[in-house]
């Protein structure tokens, strides 16, 4: 989750994409990457101040707990 996203020196979803690999190349552009060593990840943006992308964040793990 990239928190904070409502404070003005927070990192940007591109450049927290690009430090956790989250992204490869392919011809048809920049795709997400769904599994890191064979675990499903995604990258939600976050604010609790702004009320923005928690839910959305912990309704996809627990679509993804065993």
């Amino acid at each position: 989750m990239g928190n904070k996203i409502d404070k003005r020196e927070a990192q940007g979803e591109m450049a927290l994409k690009k430090v956790f690999e989250l992204e490869k190349e392919s011809s048809f552009g920049a795709q997400p990457v769904e599994e890191k060593e064979g675990k499903p990840v995604k990258l939600f943006m976050c604010s609790v101040v702004k009320k923005t992308g928690i839910k959305e964040a912990f309704d996809w793990l627990t679509t993804k707990l065993k």
